[in-house]
């Protein structure tokens, strides 16, 4: 039995903790609103990453108020609890560890994810995996002639505290005006599961998406026509029209059916990231962790959500309306998903336009000849000839109020 100090300066005793005994007073549900994971893929979880949890130090896994070695699942359910928002403090009393050991656990954690648990790849250089992305965004889409895309892209700002004069020469490259906030930005793609399947997070957060996307490396490949046709990523009027890369028109009002199916075919990535903050509570705050893992926090929290999602924990998927017609993709930011009647027909819409930052470079987004929209505008020949008709209800157009909360980004 350890013991802790209280305010007087007492020493109390502490209860040594159990794993054991922790889980048998625990439901199902209650062990899934702790951990995030059901009993069955914590234990799968705990196989995958503990051959890099295992003790190294006898003097630092001592470092607990019981003066013996940390259970390993304990180290995971540590670490898990900081993820979902716990703070390190309360982790301290609940799992009996010092403050040092419980922020050990959580990154000896993040390293055993990022190192065993790899399940985010972009197969650019495989045809046939290639075709299983594009089969089940085909079937996941309306009507089931939307052909040929394997990703959907997009951006997003993890809000953190300002970093160091020794953490980078000059902090203000990482404040957004918009958030009024400084931040991260990572570029991802996802699949039509949701599940991430590439991200970069190596951009000054102040860089226009498009530009942001062209500095990757698959970027550059993407770019350079390595993405093989008919295939193409997804992706907002951020991004530059190419016969790799489809993008909404300028709101041209020819090419409204086409704009409205593209885009409820680009909401997978809007929802990845919302399923991502509303699973990890760490990511509700801004980030305060030591400026050079935030990066791998932010990716080893990608992988894990990817590892819930093929292990169907499906619950946090599902986005609950906050009011009729309004979804929360991300905590306070709202949108519009595209509704459907009986027919497969679309009664509401989805917000298509996209201011561009300062510095967006320049492009010309209108409906052309060339090389470059030549596979836009084989989608816009197949959305006509589907018969797919965007049908508004003037009834969704009256006014309502908005949810509190921040500006949707």
């Amino acid at each position: 039995m350890g013991c802790h100090r209280t305010s007087r300066g007492a020493n109390v005793p502490v209860p040594d903790f159990s794993w054991d005994e922790h889980v048998q007073r625990l439901s199902e549900a209650q062990f899934k609103l702790r951990y995030r994971l059901s009993f069955h893929s914590f234990n799968k979880l705990l196989a995958i990453l503990a051959p890099s949890l295992a003790v190294t130090n006898e003097k630092l896994a001592c470092n607990c108020r019981s003066g013996k070695p940390v259970e390993l699942p304990t180290r995971l359910a540590a670490a898990l609890r900081y993820f979902a928002g716990g703070d390190p403090q309360d982790l301290m009393l609940i799992y009996g560890m010092s403050k040092m050991m419980v922020m050990h656990c959580v990154w000896r954690v993040v390293d055993a994810i990022h190192k065993h648990l790899d399940n985010m790849h972009f197969p650019i250089d495989d045809v046939e995996k290639l075709k299983v992305l594009e089969a089940e965004f085909s079937a996941a889409s309306r009507g089931g002639f939307w052909r040929g895309q394997v990703g959907a892209i997009d951006g997003v700002h993890f809000r953190m505290e300002c970093p160091t004069e020794r953490d980078v020469p000059d902090a203000q490259r990482y404040y957004v005006d918009r958030k009024n906030s400084y931040c991260l930005l990572a570029m991802a793609i996802c699949d039509s599961k949701r599940r991430f399947t590439w991200v970069d997070i190596g951009m000054a957060p102040s860089t226009h998406d498009s530009t942001a996307w062209s500095a990757t490396p698959l970027g550059m490949r993407v770019e350079a026509g390595d993405l093989p046709y008919p295939f193409f990523l997804n992706g907002d009027s951020a991004f530059t029209v190419s016969p790799s890369m489809i993008t909404p028109s300028n709101n041209d009002p020819a090419l409204d059916d086409f704009d409205f199916y593209q885009s409820s075919n680009r909401m997978a990535i809007e929802c990845a990231f919302g399923i991502l903050i509303r699973r990890w509570g760490v990511l509700w705050r801004k980030l305060r962790q030591r400026f050079d893992r935030r990066a791998p926090l932010i990716g080893a929290l990608m992988r894990l959500h990817n590892f819930c999602i093929d292990e169907r924990l499906v619950e946090e998927d599902d986005m609950p309306s906050v009011q009729a017609h309004v979804t929360e993709v991300q905590p306070d930011r709202y949108c519009r998903p595209p509704l459907f009647d009986k027919d497969g027909r679309p009664v509401d819409y989805l917000q298509t336009a996209h201011k561009d930052a300062e510095g967006a470079p320049p492009r010309d987004r209108a409906q052309g000849k060339g090389e470059r929209f030549a596979r836009r505008d084989e989608l816009v020949l197949a959305v006509r000839e589907s018969g797919f008709k965007r049908i508004i209800d003037p009834n969704l157009h009256r006014a309502k109020k908005r949810p509190r909360g921040r500006q949707a980004e």
